[in-house]
């Protein structure tokens, strides 16, 4: 079970393993999935996202995201 303040805690090296490869996912979907620009809106949920980063500032999912996601905001009107 997790602890309440799993959040109050800096992530651990599985965590961060997990979000870099997590980035990597994003980035590869995102170049296949936009490169048709078809598309007037993109809805991606995250429903594991935390607060956005640790208690010692590292990025979580949610901000992961939008990093990747700001390199193809021209794609996407």
């Amino acid at each position: 079970m997790v602890s309440r303040r799993f959040h109050d805690e800096p992530f651990d090296e599985a965590t961060l393993a997990k979000l870099r490869l997590y980035e990597l996912y994003v980035e590869a979907w995102l170049q296949v999935f936009l490169s048709r620009p078809r598309w007037h809106e993109l809805h991606v949920f995250d429903f594991f996202a935390g607060p956005g980063r640790d208690v010692a500032g590292v990025d979580g999912s949610p901000l992961r995201l939008l990093k990747q996601l700001s390199a193809y905001r021209g794609l996407v009107s």
